[in-house]
């Protein structure tokens, strides 16, 4: 079984262009989320093992890690793992905003709670 691996890729423009699909639906969140990792706010990784391979952008809030956008294969897989992660970290909770159903249906299958929040569904992935 392979291990995972997590990559720092902040300064990559090719990972921020992976996760720009993600914001289809709003697009002024990725222009958004473009000028928060110029300036230092926002942190991109790659996760990847056997069972995912995924381009994360997060942001530490206190004891939160808020995700601004994740792209890529094996959603459930990467979350589960990053949880690990988060909570290895000291961090308390994980949270996330999505304006596709499809991805609060897909996430609840690992005890993700999720409810509407106007325009955007507010995941609560606590650190599993």
């Amino acid at each position: 079984m392979e291990k995972e691996v997590i990559e720092v890729v902040t300064q990559s423009k090719r990972a921020l262009g992976e996760l720009k699909p993600a914001f289809r639906a709003c697009p002024q969140a990725y222009t958004e989320l473009c000028k928060a990792v110029n300036e230092g706010r926002v942190s991109l990784y790659r996760l990847k093992s056997a069972d995912c391979s995924l381009v994360i952008a997060g942001e530490r809030d206190g004891d939160n890690y808020f995700l601004w956008g994740v792209a890529g294969r094996g959603l459930r897989s990467g979350i589960t793992q990053l949880c690990k992660v988060v909570k290895a970290a000291g961090m308390s909770s994980m949270t996330a905003d999505t304006a596709f159903s499809g991805v609060a249906r897909l996430v609840r299958s690992i005890g993700v709670t999720a409810n509407q929040d106007g325009d955007f569904i507010r995941l609560d992935l606590g650190v599993l």
